[in-house]
């Protein structure tokens, strides 16, 4: 991925270790020994990690417990998505373990709240905390919706009266991109048509169906 903006200028910042080879992180990688010296150079009054299923989320959670730092995190995981009981029974030990650590929860949004809740996160400890957006080009979009609207709708020949139903997001199988493919395919009608924006291994088997 690329951005087509600066993300990190103004921001004092540094990078440790390597990106994993798949791209996903996990409890064993990405795993940087030095944020134990980084941090200590930088001296945080807090730590603010992503998630809870890192090796680094570990070791920043050690040295924030060694040097009582306050410490914070932010995700967006959910209890909507079904486990496995094995998982469900690992979580239910290591990630209410983990919140224990946790200073404030930052949530994204009502259900992400649900989750920090459930393994133990203390309501008055959770403070919402949005994803940002652009806001001046959602305004220009909102300010020229018909516009916009009729150009999207040329451009990909969908009948101005046709619902469309638009997904967003890595066409992975977890987020099952086919699944909207197949309820099209119920529907009967012409009258509803699906725009896709994303990519991802499922890309190939959603333009074959």
């Amino acid at each position: 991925i690329s951005w087509n903006m600066d993300m990190l200028g103004g921001y004092s910042h540094e990078f440790l270790g390597e990106v994993p080879a798949n791209g996903q992180s996990s409890v064993r990688e990405p795993s940087s020994p030095e944020i134990g010296k980084r941090l200590e150079a930088f001296g945080p009054d807090v730590v603010l990690v992503y998630g809870h299923a890192q090796a680094n989320v570990y070791r920043a959670i050690w040295w924030c417990r060694r040097n009582k730092v306050p410490l914070m995190t932010i995700g967006d995981s959910e209890l909507l998505r079904e486990r496995t009981t094995t998982t469900r029974m690992a979580k239910e030990i290591v990630v209410r373990q983990i919140f224990r650590r946790y200073s404030a929860f930052l949530s994204v949004g009502d259900r992400n709240a649900d989750f920090y809740a459930y393994y133990g996160a203390p309501r008055d400890r959770i403070f919402r905390c949005p994803f940002t957006i652009d806001e001046t080009t959602y305004r220009a979009a909102k300010a020229n919706r018909a516009t916009l609207r009729a150009e999207a709708r040329y451009t990909y020949d969908i009948a101005d009266d046709a619902i469309v139903a638009l997904f967003v997001g890595k066409l992975s199988g977890r987020k099952r991109p086919v699944d909207l493919i197949e309820a099209l395919a119920q529907t009967k009608s012409r009258k509803v048509t699906a725009l896709f924006a994303g990519n991802g291994e499922q890309l190939e088997p959603a333009r074959a169906r």
